[in-house]
């Protein structure tokens, strides 16, 4: 489970009580985070409405309906189910993981606002990608020094 700050700070030669408490709250952060995706991921499959309002999606189809529960809700649960295992379980590979995909998401989104333009509501979604992303690469550096 999330070690308690206790635990984070005492026995580790170069850890500071700043990047132990860094480590803390970054945890938790990234584990509400997780939690987060995984429950939004899982109401998208249940409900692809919800991607429909947010993300202005429209399915011609049942093959559309059927992406939209299937494809896309699905990976945002993996994107939250790697970031719970990873703080967790302390498993940095799945961290990193979640970093790549939203990478990923990223260079899919630039891509996007060449070949269509821009749209001011994309702020939040590229801010939001970013500050996990750096949230999570910083969390990976001060547990790799503590160990």
């Amino acid at each position: 489970m999330l070690a308690r700050f206790d635990e984070i700070y005492n026995g580790h030669q170069n850890v500071t009580v700043e990047n132990a408490m860094f480590t803390q709250i970054s945890r938790w952060i990234i584990a509400l985070w997780g939690v987060m995706m995984t429950l939004l991921g899982s109401a998208m499959m249940v409900s692809p409405s919800i991607i429909i309002e947010n993300y202005s999606l429209e399915p011609l189809d049942p093959m559309g309906w059927s992406a939209l529960s299937g494809n896309f809700a699905s990976l945002i649960v993996l994107l939250g189910i790697f970031a719970l295992a990873g703080v967790l379980r302390s498993y940095h590979l799945l961290l990193r993981n979640v970093v790549l995909m939203e990478a990923i998401i990223m260079i899919g989104r630039i891509i996007a606002i060449y070949q269509h333009g821009f749209v001011e509501s994309m702020w939040s979604l590229i801010m939001a990608e970013i500050v996990i992303a750096l949230f999570i690469i910083n969390h990976i550096r001060l547990v790799a020094k503590q160990v």
